[in-house]
């Protein structure tokens, strides 16, 4: 979602967390219990032969998409740019994201992201019609996701996440890392005032308290529902709500970390935290209940005193309680 609104849990600025916890070479709920990870990618999926007529299931490809080469996704941002920059009408066109140029670089998996800047009053037509898009006769999918923001997907599966407004209506987004090719205004200033105020906006100090609060609750209410047959709600509290919280106390003591996004704690955390990730990673693959409990070990773990010890206590014996 390219205007900021609901982009996830916002890591902001805070010290790194005390540990009081066990060394790492202590073998952790997490680490004793991969083994038995089914989707854990050291532990590759077996199935058994499919029965006659029934619908057989396969682990997505790993490889990049062939067709997003680097020379074509920089093929179609300038024909992007050539597009748009004929047309009297827009005053902007600002690259977001891996799109860019900044930061970690566009691979075959990247979509494109940017803003249209239109005169206003120019912008409903610029979002309804997509026909202005490069290869848009490849066009599957065109929808409003947001009052500014449109998705459209090709064919080919390649992502296109933009936005369209007029210059006032600019000062709604929110933006890291951007580049604008195209300003026939004051689009560069402006944006430049957005960067400003979208920092001060995530670089406010996080309020560990509350996330901690809401990362325990999420494991409780989540396990409760799993344990009363309700296991998609279950699954979408435990490995989405609490571990969000989690990614961002863990990311807000690595305020400095170049591989942080301050708009999606989530995004990169591997490579920023290896460990901690593939613990994660390990943890998300086990049974509703039990990644609950993964979960809470390294929150415990990591967070050391933010964690109240009553509250922990509490929490797990609740989920050893439910555990089947």
């Amino acid at each position: 979602m390219l205007e900021g609104v609901d982009r996830g849990f916002s890591a902001r600025t805070a010290r790194a967390p005390s540990r009081t916890a066990a060394p790492r070479s202590q073998p952790s709920l997490v680490t004793a219990t991969a083994n038995r990870c089914a989707c854990h990618h050291r532990q590759p999926l077996r199935l058994q032969p499919p029965m006659p007529g029934s619908v057989t299931l396969s682990n997505p490809p790993v490889a990049p998409v062939p067709d997003m080469t680097p020379d074509a996704y920089a093929a179609f941002t300038a024909a992007l740019l050539t597009r748009l920059a004929g047309e009297p009408d827009i005053v902007g066109l600002v690259l977001l994201g891996s799109s860019s140029g900044h930061g970690a670089p566009a691979d075959a998996h990247s979509d494109h992201d940017f803003f249209v800047v239109t005169r206003a009053g120019d912008q409903p037509r610029w979002r309804g019609d997509p026909s202005w898009l490069p290869d848009a006769a490849e066009l599957v999918l065109h929808y409003a996701e947001t009052a500014h923001g449109v998705k459209a997907l090709y064919a080919s599966g390649h992502l296109v996440e933009f936005a369209v407004f007029d210059l006032d209506e600019l000062a709604v987004a929110r933006v890291n890392r951007y580049r604008v090719v195209l300003d026939r205004a004051d689009v560069a200033a402006r944006l430049a005032a957005v960067r400003d105020a979208t920092a001060a906006a995530t670089g406010a100090p996080l309020d560990r308290t509350w996330h901690v609060g809401q990362l325990l609750t999420a494991l409780v209410v989540g396990a409760g529902r799993a344990a009363r047959g309700e296991r998609l709600s279950g699954h979408q509290l435990i490995r989405g709500a609490a571990v969000g919280h989690l990614l961002a106390l863990l990311r807000a003591g690595h305020a400095g970390d170049p591989l942080r996004d301050d708009l999606d704690p989530a995004r990169r955390f591997e490579r920023a935290m290896p460990e901690v990730g593939g613990e994660l990673d390990a943890a998300l693959c086990l049974p509703v209940i039990a990644a609950a409990r993964a979960v809470l070990a390294i929150a415990v773990r990591e967070l050391g005193a933010l964690v109240p010890p009553a509250a922990h206590r509490a929490v797990a014996d609740l989920l050893a309680r439910l555990e089947p």
